[in-house]
């Protein structure tokens, strides 16, 4: 149709996707690197974005895996190529088809004829259709989901031209392959990406404070500078920076405990979570498992062993115990501490979150006797570290 009757969805599209929190993506995106996983290893070794065609990608959270479609997107609105389509797939009900799903979409938008609409577009050579989120799938709806893709691959692209990127977790995508044999996985940040965003923050930074001055400080504590590779955890380095004129910290546990209350509380709020009763509950839940789990040696525990531990926990704090299901999913939901791809486990969205939350309450609960023992292990090194920090 002409470009003019879908005027209103790509405006939508602008206002949705480029900006978040007074952030323009544009201005502040930097390209980030994909190369083959080992999930489907005999793949040409790297790959430019611009290139992607029918291709799954993987990652953990918070690599940049959401952010690199917004981008593609947005390229391809400026170009004039054709519409692109997203659809975030926790929303999306496998009652009906894709295609069906996306013409309700330009419905509510005031496109005519809907269908037609979806169907010339999925099929011109320059089409592109982004589902993000596949980890977000409720768990009683990935089979049926799955076969949608599936359907919706073999029809509109196995046979022609055209992209369709889908973005998963990695550990949750390992046990459900799709059709799609493509699957590339995104690289953590290089120390000139890092550099590069640093200077292309938009906040204003500190007195006495800008990126040269950030990145010098990164990269003289190499402990936080690994941490940095991950752009989740760079982005809240650099909103705890700019938000304070404390700098970065020297120590690890400084830089830890700034980004773990910015993907508790700042993190809750950028994502639209209105404050929930338990919200000053989670950083003692979070320790306190997290130590569980250190102490079972594990960086994975059965979400229903862990509601069943939690049940336990929260009388002491004037909770219910019957409470313990919602500050789990809470946990999950409305934080970005852990997570949420893999439905019958909990897991740390990065070990070094776990160790920190575990160091927490190290101290005061082991006996030294103990602590002398596992101070012997690799495993417990840095909780104690940081615990003594």
């Amino acid at each position: 149709p002409p470009r003019s009757t879908l005027f209103p969805y790509t405006t939508l599209f602008r206002s949705v996707i480029g900006r978040s929190k007074g952030f323009s993506l544009k201005a502040v995106y930097i390209p980030l690197e994909l190369a083959a996983s080992d999930l489907a290893p005999n793949q040409e070794p790297d790959l430019r974005i611009s290139r992607l065609g029918q291709v799954v990608i993987v990652a953990g959270p918070g690599a940049g895996k959401s952010t690199i479609v917004k981008h593609r997107i947005l390229s391809t609105l400026d170009i004039q190529k054709g519409l692109p389509f997203l659809i975030r797939l926790r929303e999306y009900s496998p009652e009906k088809s894709i295609p069906q799903h996306l013409a309700d979409q330009l419905r509510m938008n005031g496109i005519p004829d809907p269908e037609l609409a979806v169907s010339r577009s999925l099929r011109q050579p320059h089409s592109l259709c982004v589902l993000d989120g596949l980890d977000e799938v409720r768990p009683n709806l990935i089979q049926e989901i799955y076969d949608r893709i599936n359907s919706f691959y073999q029809e509109y692209f196995a046979k022609q031209p055209g992209s369709l990127i889908i973005t998963c977790r990695k550990e949750a995508y390992r046990n459900l392959p799709l059709d799609i044999p493509s699957i590339y996985e995104v690289r953590p940040l290089t120390d000139e990406q890092i550099q590069h965003f640093a200077e292309k923050w938009p906040l204003t930074y500190p007195e006495g404070k800008n990126a040269e001055r950030f990145i010098a400080d990164l990269f003289s504590t190499p402990r936080i500078h690994e941490l940095a590779t991950s752009p989740l955890l760079l982005v809240g380095g650099l909103m705890q920076y700019t938000d304070s004129n404390l700098g970065i910290p020297e120590e690890r546990v400084q830089y830890l405990a700034r980004v773990a209350q910015w993907l508790v509380s700042d993190w809750a709020t950028a994502q639209g979570h209105p404050p929930d009763k338990f919200r000053s509950l989670y950083p003692r839940i979070l320790s306190r498992l997290a130590l569980h789990m250190h102490l079972q040696g594990t960086s994975e525990y059965p979400s229903a062993k862990a509601t069943e531990i939690i049940s336990t926990w929260l009388p002491g704090y004037g909770f219910d115990s019957d409470e313990a299901s919602a500050v789990l999913s809470g946990l999950l939901t409305r934080t970005g501490i852990l997570i949420r791809d893999v439905p019958q486990m909990v897991i740390f969205s990065q070990f070094g979150l776990q160790e920190y939350y575990a160091s927490m309450d190290l101290l005061e609960t082991i006996e030294q006797a103990d602590l002398v023992e596992f101070a012997k292990q690799v495993w417990w090194r840095e909780p104690i570290l940081l615990a003594i920090a």
